[in-house]
């Protein structure tokens, strides 16, 4: 053994906040661990540190039960010796946004300070891969380092417990690699890492051979003087004789100094040695060491659509509108976000968000989704009710209902919005138009009649008189609707009174004053039976919308359907717009043409179906299977709806699937089911993508279900989105038999990922569906988009995708998916390599125009106005926000592009003062804005996150377009 060498031991606990256990039962838990844990550190000063597993929120779940210990965990955390944060929860980096992420440790941060220091240690012990831009993110809360035990593969040239990992941006940190795991050193001095070791008492000699075996496997990959023992595991106490074991050790092991350390410390010392460090660039997705569990990505499908849903409500709308709602006056209501993200982020935790737990933690965390959306959807519809109200519609035709078009991205939008409104009657046809006084076409998309029964069915007049007043206001307050419109007429009973009601935004009081008058007429005892109904109609409306920005348009009734030229064609199996023209054969392929580069795929869209004999952390095939998957029933295709603006056809297929494995497991049932799946095909006009909307109903079990788009593309790399990046893969995993967990083509991606040649390419567009796979074939490729995988047991040990057991063996009868499920996707074809228009198109996939009822009045805001707008298109948008102090914006953009590029932003209000921040949204630098609200030209390079800090000179009504 040589000399000098610094052993840390560093005390830690990993908490899976909910697992195989729900989360009341592991508090209990939790509790009596972190009892024991103050109880140990206030008697044994020599136990110098405790790392709380880096998530802040087990300070919360604690001192919930226990607040009056909150001052003995400041006192520690005051100290340096309790180390906690920088996270709020330990999460799954490729399942949430970037901006998940980042508020993730905003949160942790805001949660732990409240007790003193933050820990700066990167600490993600258990995560499954780790992100390209994770080393930005970190950096940019003033963390230089990253601690993990997964994600390692061929990066390496030689194994090392060290090196610099380096982000698409070039921003680096100190990467500490947890050979052997993060429980390594748990328990030391028991013959067992894991586990309750209350009973019984340590044996120091056991301890001092556990370290020697442990310097003896870590020493040869250590790059400096440094040697990390991870001194815990799972829900584990720490082991109180610590101090006293490492003492005894010393006495022992001549040449190293063990010592109980932090993590901060070991970087520190690391760097101090000024190692020739080895440089990993990119994402960390190998299971050479460890298990990758890439089947994580599609278990319990329906929890990511949850995610995604309510991450885009908050990030791309409600906190860009309430930006919108601040500049003028409006009070940003920074508590109300937080609770929807704190909910939101309590799921982010990597055994939730995964889907790898015990159903009953999946059923609690669908009431989480459930509050967080609630919150963030009333808190969109208050900031779109701020700005309706605040808009001036005066320049709209009386007739007419205005309507505000809200558009959250960095791109101008010219393109369909769908507009629900609630009318009291149904017109034979509409128009738009925009305050410039053109007109556009609007196309009806559905329409139902609905009866209003809150009202009494039968009062009398004098009863009405008394009551309006107060129907009115419950109208409008429970389900914000008035009386638009009345009439009546009588019969042998009294009066039958009709009551035409609306979106409560075209409501006044004079209707309701005239209303009353009428009945106040009638004698007092007058028999009135109320017949009170609306109508539900969907338009879709041709809209220009500037970037970060709304625009009014006024919808004008028609006594006649008008008159517009068909931008989109429709046949019973065709459809055709300006770019794309789609063809559906009779066998159920569909093939697609660009029209304006002739660049064409043929036969896309088929349903594979094959066995999964895997649990929630992995898809396991069935070996030997003869049957390819592919079902093959033609579906029939009905013309469903053919418009102006947007024509569906769709496709209805009748499958017959295995109902289950057999019992033995080694073949599918020969029982089947039936499986009815209806995919929409939907085209738009001026869109460059066909939108699927596909239901499935689910009968089976143990099997996995994609949707597959062969194409002729001959590629060696795909592209996706990732967390504020673009990721390029190769299209074949490694051929690596040796490695812990053997490599998988299965892939994460946010919203898009493409194959691309110099004749063009294709991309596939999901909303909430993050698993791809993309495989080889003699021409070309296939796309494979996992919609459901469905599997009965939290883990098995009979997998060939991985070696052994990934957790308790719990039967998981809800991660089968039984019942419907729809999904949403598409499909587009680009330019060819390196296309700049896929990020854009994805954007406008996944954050669609929202169109909200304003008033008809004049007030101060213009007719169209915008925000922000950032150029180039490279320079993508991803929050838009206050600070919790709600004194400057938030703007946060990233460059997807490949090249440095000199970013441009035009603001539509008067600016004071921008700054240069963290993501931490500490300022670091001011920049210079011009007179005319400009900010002088800076550089971005590319895969840089930039975060500024904007403040208003005065908040008042913006300038327009």
């Amino acid at each position: 053994m040589t000399s000098s060498r610094q052993v840390f031991v560093i005390s830690h606990m990993h908490w899976d906040r909910e697992w195989y256990r729900t989360f009341q039962e592991f508090r209990l838990l939790l509790v009596k661990t972190v009892d024991t844990l103050l109880d140990l550190m206030r008697h044994k000063p020599d136990f110098r540190y405790f790392l709380l597993d880096g998530q802040s929120i087990v300070l919360e779940d604690y001192l919930a039960l226990r607040p009056e210990r909150a001052d003995e965990i400041r006192e520690l955390v005051q100290g340096g010796r309790l180390r906690v944060g920088p996270w709020y929860v330990q999460p799954d980096e490729f399942l949430v946004s970037g901006e998940a992420l980042i508020r993730n440790l905003l949160l942790g941060h805001k949660v732990a300070s409240r007790f003193g220091n933050v820990s700066k240690a990167g600490w993600l012990p258990d995560t499954f891969g780790h992100v390209a831009q994770l080393p930005q993110i970190l950096r940019g809360f003033d963390i230089d380092n990253a601690v993990f035990s997964r994600g390692i593969g061929d990066h390496l040239n030689r194994l090392a417990t060290e090196f610099f990992w380096e982000a698409p941006s070039g921003d680096r940190v100190l990467a500490l690699f947890q050979a052997g795991g993060y429980w390594g050193a748990g328990n030391l001095g028991y013959p067992f890492f894991w586990g309750d070791t209350g009973h019984r008492r340590p044996d120091p000699d056991l301890a001092l051979a556990q370290i020697k075996q442990l310097i003896h496997a870590l020493e040869p990959l250590a790059s400096t003087k440094a040697i990390a023992l991870w001194n815990g595991a799972d829900h584990t106490p720490p082991v109180a004789c610590l101090p006293d074991l490492i003492a005894y050790v010393n006495d022992r092991l001549p040449g190293y100094n063990v010592r109980h350390g932090t993590i901060e410390e070991l970087a520190r010392q690391v760097l101090a040695d000024a190692p020739e460090l080895q440089l990993v660039r990119g994402e960390l997705r190998g299971s050479r060491y460890q298990n990758l569990h890439p089947g994580v990505l599609s278990s319990r499908m329906y929890l990511k659509q949850a995610n995604h849903g309510i991450q885009r409500l908050l990030e791309r709308h409600v906190e860009p509108a309430w930006a919108f709602a601040w500049l003028f006056g409006a009070t940003y209501p920074v508590a109300q976000v937080w609770e929807a993200w704190r909910l939101l982020l309590q799921n982010h935790a990597h055994d939730s968000i995964c889907g790898c737990s015990i159903d009953q933690v999946h059923r609690e965390m669908m009431g989480r989704f459930d509050q967080s959306r609630q919150i963030a959807q009333q808190l969109l519809i208050g900031s779109l009710d701020y700005l309706a109200e605040h808009v001036d519609t005066a320049w709209c035709p009386p007739d007419s209902i205005p309507v505000l078009v809200w558009n959250p991205t960095n791109q101008p939008r010219r393109e369909v919005v769908e507009c629900i409104l609630r009318l009291p009657r149904v017109a034979a046809g509409y128009r738009a138009i925009d305050p410039d006084g053109h007109a556009t076409q609007v196309q009806v998309h559905s329409h139902r009649e609905e009866a209003y029964t809150w009202l009494p069915e039968q009062t009398s007049a004098a009863e009405f008189v008394a009551n309006l007043r107060w129907w009115r206001e419950c109208l409008r307050d429970i389900d914000r609707i008035d009386i638009l419109e009345f009439d009546w007429k009588r019969d042998d009973e009294g009066v039958v009174l009709h009551l035409g009601l609306g979106d409560r935004q075209r409501g006044s009081d004079r209707i309701a004053e005239q209303l009353n008058a009428v009945v106040a007429q009638w004698p007092a005892d007058t028999s009135v039976r109320i017949d009170a109904r609306y109508h539900t109609v969907s338009l879709l409306i041709m809209a220009d919308i500037p970037p970060c920005g709304y625009a009014v348009y006024a919808i004008q009734p028609l006594e006649a359907g008008a008159t517009f030229a068909p931008a989109v064609r429709a046949s019973r199996r065709s459809l055709e717009n300006e770019s794309i023209q789609v063809v559906v054969h009779a066998d159920g392929g569909i093939t697609l043409t660009d029209k304006t580069t002739g660049f064409k795929t043929e036969k896309v869209h088929w349903f594979e179906d094959v066995a999964d004999v895997g649990d929630c952390y992995d898809f396991s095939p069935l070996i030997g299977s003869p049957d390819d998957g592919i079902l093959k029933t033609k579906p029939r295709v009905d013309w469903v709806e053919a418009g102006g603006l947007q024509a569906t056809l769709r496709l209805t297929y009748h499958f017959s699937i295995p109902a289950s494995l057999s019992s033995d497991r080694s073949h599918r049932s020969a029982k089947k089911v039936p499986m009815e799946v209806v995919a929409l095909l939907r085209l738009r006009v001026g869109s460059r993508y066909l939108e699927f909307i596909t239901e499935v109903d689910n009968q089976a079990c143990d099997h996995r279900l994609r949707v597959l788009f062969p194409c002729a593309v001959d590629a060696v790399t795909v592209r996706s989105d990732g967390h504020f990046a673009t990721i390029r893969r190769s299209v074949c995993p490694p051929e690596a038999e040796d490695w812990h967990q053997r490599p998988s083509g299965i892939q994460p991606h946010h919203t898009w990922f493409s194959l691309e040649s110099e004749k063009g390419g294709i991309a596939v567009l999901s909303e909430g569906l993050p698993e791809h796979e993309v495989l080889p074939a003699e021409r070309g490729a296939t796309m494979a988009l996992t919609l459901l995988r469905c599997v009965g047991a939290l883990s098995r040990q009979d997998l060939t995708t991985r070696k052994g057991h990934s957790g308790p063996a719990r039967p998981t009868p809800d991660a089968q998916c039984i019942g419907r499920h729809r999904f949403r996707y598409g499909v587009c074809l680009h330019g060819g390599p390196g296309s700049a228009r896929v990020p854009t198109i994805a954007e406008q996939f996944d954050v669609p125009l929202m169109a909200h009822p304003a008033h008809l009045r004049p007030s101060g805001l213009p007719p169209a106005a915008s925000l922000i707008e950032i150029e180039p298109p490279d320079l993508m948008l991803t929050a838009l926000k206050c600070n919790d102090a709600a004194t400057d914006l938030v703007l946060r953009f990233y460059n997807a592009g490949e090249n440095n590029v000199r970013a441009g932003i035009r603001f539509g209000f008067p600016v004071a003062a921008v700054w240069r921040a963290k993501m931490s949204e500490e300022p670091v630098a001011a920049i210079g804005v011009n007179p005319d609200n400009e900010v002088d030209g800076f550089s971005v390079r590319a895969g840089e996150i930039v975060t500024l800090l904007v403040r208003p000179q005065r908040r008042e009504p913006l300038t327009g377009v």
